[in-house]
């Protein structure tokens, strides 16, 4: 039917797309081997995408929710902040998902602030049957 394909695949089939990251980031998943995952964000205002509106006003951007089940397969990789960030620990396991500090996944970290750069990692692709709701980007 169809799939969300991670950046990697995207470039190998030379698809025209604009990312919302930065070269940077790009260049850092390249090193980190993350560039074969769909990344994911956990919260809807993300500051990519508010950076992405801003430089580049006329885009009309989309935010996809993704059904939660994508986090309990087993090659599923979870980051508490922006995956590309040195910072960044990424690992498989329940306690790399707990150590985003989400209430729920909500985007809501246990300090109460928005956590806005945790990702959940899928690797290779999200069949769309796993998309549950397209909606226009509307920052909160």
């Amino acid at each position: 039917m169809g799939e969300i394909l991670n950046r990697a695949e995207l470039q190998r089939r030379s698809l025209p797309v604009q990312f919302v990251s930065s070269n940077d980031s790009r260049q850092t998943d390249d090193r980190r081997g993350t560039a074969g995952y769909v990344h994911l964000c956990v919260h809807q205002d993300s500051p990519m995408f508010r950076r992405r509106k801003r430089d580049q006003a006329k885009l009309e951007l989309v935010t996809l929710k993704v059904r939660a089940e994508v986090a309990t397969w087993s090659s599923t990789l979870f980051s508490g902040a922006n995956a590309a960030a040195c910072w960044a620990t990424i690992g498989p396991d329940w306690t790399d998902f707990e150590s985003m500090g989400l209430d729920e996944a909500a985007g809501i970290g246990l300090d109460g602030k928005p956590n806005r750069q945790a990702e959940v990692l899928v690797h290779a692709s999200v069949p769309i049957s796993f998309v549950a709701e397209i909606t226009p980007y509307a920052p909160t």
